[in-house]
């Protein structure tokens, strides 16, 4: 074996290790998405548990990721997100490392997508109880609903106390 095909086949070695530790972690990350998306929609009370599992799994992730790019770097991989499949297919012929890189790709845009959902649904709950404390307070219009069903509002002179 020659010193080139011996460093192929480390650097082989190297990026579906890490590859593979990449996988298992956004699939760790998901889960805790898909956890946290159902506390945010339905109880919360496990939401600040779930968040620092969060935070752990994306502190992993991101070393993984300084690892990542370190060994595609060492090996010549382009810069360039999308152009790395090309390159892993361009030398992956028996095909070990570039289905996974895509299943890796796939899971991590599954997990921003998840995570953009909970904090929007987060951002949407988070308006409605500003607007309920405004109107608790007084110091906003409280919507109410008239004989027909239509919303009403009145002034901030109307508390919910003297409604």
């Amino acid at each position: 074996m020659t010193q080139t095909d011996h460093n192929y086949r480390a650097m082989v070695g190297q990026l579906a290790k890490l590859i593979a530790e990449g996988l298992a972690e956004a699939g760790c990350l998901y889960r805790i998405l898909s956890e946290e998306h159902r506390a945010v929609t339905q109880s919360g009370a496990e939401l600040t548990t779930l968040l620092a599992d969060k935070k752990a799994a994306i502190d992993r992730l991101n070393s993984l990721d300084v690892a990542l790019r370190d060994a595609l770097a060492r090996a010549g991989a382009p810069r360039d997100q999308a152009q790395i499949a090309g390159w892993i297919g361009s030398w992956d012929t028996d095909g070990r490392i570039l289905p996974s890189w895509r299943e890796f790709a796939q899971l991590l845009w599954h997990c921003r997508r998840q995570n953009r959902t909970n904090g929007a649904a987060l951002g949407v709950q988070r308006l409605a109880v500003e607007r309920a404390l405004r109107q608790l307070r007084g110091t906003a219009p409280a919507a109410l609903y008239n004989h027909t069903g239509l919303e009403q509002s009145f002034d901030s002179s109307h508390t919910l106390g003297r409604v």
